[in-house]
């Protein structure tokens, strides 16, 4: 029996031995048969970073004329190939010679590119794994398709490597099935933009303003890092978009710069934009204009659409929040002790002096317009507060701030001379003519004056306008420069338009004389600052010149008061040589010597926290390495910086994060004039400070804060920049 069993054991095994060998025998025939026909992917090509070959979706042909296909690339970590537009350099893949009897032609469909810097350039393509599907257009459908092809393309990461290489591909006629292909080309295939591949966006507008294109997006869903990329049909080139995100994260802004080959604007050029944001993408064809403005002197620019109502609105209540910013504060409290001294004067001299107030500041913002119009025309970068980074307008203002304050004291009086006093009340017809026209010098005096003490402040709303503005034309820089002056003339144009409000004031007394003492030494700690930032900007032996001389024009005012000289010579003289001194103070010692007075005479600052100077070349690098970065411009004459410094740098989030290393922060100074800093601002389109950045693995292209900052606005930022969000 056993015997028995054993004989079966040993037949049942030679026939399973034998079955095999058939099954292994017909496999191979079969496998060697299937690639005599044809192979849906072609041999892989590799050298020692990448490898890459070329795929088929189906096994045959079948009644296809059209033959989905994929070039595969497999790549080595910290290597690229470049998208059909590589940018600043490098080139696509591409075939440069093809052989089939059956081809008309090989369609290459890209899918959304991404974003990368090679030596400085930046650059758009592909890393790791990636398909980029092809579609082949046969001649006939009834002969098989027989591909060679020779593949020409760029491998970089520190250095630049061709790839080349012979694909073959081979297909037979058959009933066309699907290969294993098909499913990882159909996944690539998703990822090609199209007009439709992102539901719910909508480019809301584009427009050039000089060398900036600005570019208003909605999505219906939260935006996180929107980039966008740009195709055009000439040798234009565009920088890398400044991203700005509404609180809802469902608009965006994307300003970006743009440079043209020969320096000439056209009049309007078509461009393909690829817009792209966590893993969402669209194209768009859309035809680039510049912003329209009419060369007809006499036309209406609001009706051709060159200044927008919002805009004109944004800049009339702008230059009205400007009269509740400390830079202001000092003027708006002698207007109120005017107002108090006028409630028992004849209200015709009371509407005068107010009028004559706001037509000081409105002739301030005009002069400031065309100063504003002539340097943007001779090429200099224009800003609100630039006058503050040269040495001659803060002596000058230094002095005019302590003439107030004497003025207050009662050490002299405001006075023009007399000719032209003369002249200017000989043609007044009114009861009061001949105290009219000099008392009216000092009202109008009072309107620049406060001009002056606005430019350093950077109001809600003003930013925006002069973006608008010094971004534009000519006609705009003025009508929005009037406008804001029109706003912060306003309380001004009330009193005079509304005399009869001065009944509501209390009746003039002691109280008087100690406001005025209050305001004289409020004006004195205001030259102190000043005399602060020029100590920045000078060495310290020029500083002390500077103050010896204003010290020499305080007597002068003293003395005045007691022998009554010819004050307004002996001041216009001292004035003029502190002028001609500090013009060329920044040269006249060196750079050791300055800023040691400005130690002594400056505020609290953040020198506890670990700043690093701005350089915009290392914010990608912290960036690519997983850091939060905060790029902070300020000056030491930009009030508006300092109450930012005081609240939210200096103390909260921003200080904890930075005294942890959860932040680094890049400060930059522009108290004196820097092209490194301008040329950042610019490719932001701002024109004012203070400028303060969020950078982060998720917002590599920067969240722009507010001007005012607030505690929501850094902490939403924060959280939508770091990578552990």
């Amino acid at each position: 029996m056993f015997e028995t069993k054993k004989s079966i054991s040993q037949r049942l095994s030679s026939v399973f031995v034998g079955a095999a060998k058939i099954i292994l025998t017909a496999t191979v025939f079969l496998h060697s048969a299937y690639f005599a026909l044809g192979s849906p992917n072609s041999k892989w090509v590799k050298t020692d970073f990448a490898k890459f070959r070329i795929i088929s979706g189906v096994e045959d042909i079948g009644k296809k004329t059209k033959i989905p296909l994929g070039l595969e690339f497999y790549l080595l970590d910290g290597w690229k190939i470049y998208w059909r537009n590589p940018g600043d350099a490098g080139f696509p893949p591409s075939f440069v010679e093809t052989t089939s009897d059956n081809l008309k032609e090989i369609e290459w469909r890209w899918p959304a590119p991404m974003r990368f810097t090679l030596d400085g350039l930046q650059s758009f393509g592909y890393g790791g794994h990636v398909v980029i599907p092809l579609t082949a257009h046969i001649k006939s459908n009834k002969q098989p398709f027989n591909l060679k092809a020779t593949l020409n393309a760029l491998a970089c990461r520190e250095i630049c490597v061709p790839l080349e290489g012979i694909l073959s591909l081979k297909l037979p006629k058959g009933t066309g099935t699907l290969s294993n292909f098909s499913t990882v080309l159909k996944n690539y295939e998703k990822l090609i933009p199209t007009t439709s591949s992102w539901p719910g966006f909508a480019l809301k507008s584009s427009h050039l303003k000089g060398k900036t294109l600005t570019l208003d997006i909605n999505s219906s869903t939260k935006l996180i890092e929107p980039d966008v990329f740009f195709e055009t049909t000439s040798d234009i080139s565009f920088g890398k978009p400044r991203v700005k995100l509404s609180s809802d994260q469902k608009k965006a802004e994307l300003k970006v710069l743009v440079k043209f080959p020969d320096g000439s604007i056209p009049a309007e050029f078509p461009a393909i934009l690829t817009f792209v944001d966590n893993g969402r993408f669209i194209e768009l064809n859309e035809i680039i204009r510049p912003s329209i403005v009419s060369k007809n002197k006499n036309a209406q620019f609001l009706e051709n659409g060159s200044i927008p109502m919002t805009i004109l609105l944004i800049a009339f209540l702008g230059g009205v929040i400007l009269n509740f910013m400390p830079c202001v504060l000092p003027v708006l409290m002698i207007k109120l002790l005017d107002i108090s001294r006028a409630v028992d004067q004849d209200r015709e001299l009371v509407r005068l002096g107010f009028l004559s107030s706001a037509i000081g500041i409105i002739t301030s913002f005009f002069v400031l317009a065309v100063i504003a119009i002539l340097l943007k025309n001779l090429g200099f970068f224009v800003t609100w507060g630039m006058q503050f980074q040269q040495p001659v307008f803060i002596t000058i203002s230094c002095i005019l701030v302590l003439a107030f304050s004497a003025s207050l004291l009662g050490w002299f009086k405001f006075k023009a001379p007399d000719k032209l006093m003369n002249y200017l009340s000989k043609p007044t017809p009114t009861r009061h003519s001949e105290a009219i026209w000099p008392k009216m010098s000092r009202h109008f005096s009072t309107g620049v004056f406060a001009t002056i003490l606005a430019t350093p402040c950077s109001a809600p709303l003003v930013g925006t306008a002069l973006t608008f503005a010094l971004g534009g034309a000519d006609q705009e820089i003025m009508i929005i420069f009037l406008l804001m002056g029109l706003g912060l003339a306003l309380p001004y144009l009330s009193v005079s338009a509304f005399p009869g409000a001065l009944t509501i004031m209390p009746k003039p007394g002691t109280w008087m004389r100690k406001l005025e003492i209050f305001l004289a030494i409020l004006l004195c700690f205001t030259a102190l600052w000043l005399l602060k930032i020029l100590s920045e900007q000078i060495s310290l032996d020029l500083l002390l010149l500077v103050i010896g001389l204003i010290g020499l024009a305080a007597l002068a005012m003293f003395m005045s008061k007691i022998f009554q000289p010819h004050l307004l010579l002996i001041i216009s003289a001292i004035l003029a040589f502190c002028a001609v001194i500090a013009s060329n103070g920044p040269n006249f010692l060196p750079e050791q010597n300055r800023s040691l007075v400005a130690g002594a005479l400056s505020t609290t600052r953040s020198s506890n926290l670990s700043w690093k100077n701005f350089d915009e070349e290392q914010i990608s690098k912290f960036v690519n390495a997983g850091n939060t970065v905060i790029v902070d411009i300020s000056a030491d004459w930009c009030i508006t910086c300092k109450v930012n410094e005081q609240l939210f740098i200096s103390n909260g989030l921003i200080a904890d994060a930075l005294k942890s290393g959860e932040i680094i922060g890049m400060k930059g100074d522009w108290t004196s004039p820097n092209e490194k800093i301008a040329n950042y601002l610019i490719s932001f389109n701002r024109y004012g400070i203070p400028f303060t950045v969020i950078y982060g693995p998720r917002a590599r292209t920067g969240i722009v804060l507010p001007e005012l900052l607030s505690a929501a606005a850094i902490k939403d930022a924060v959280d939508a920049a770091s990578s552990n969000k």
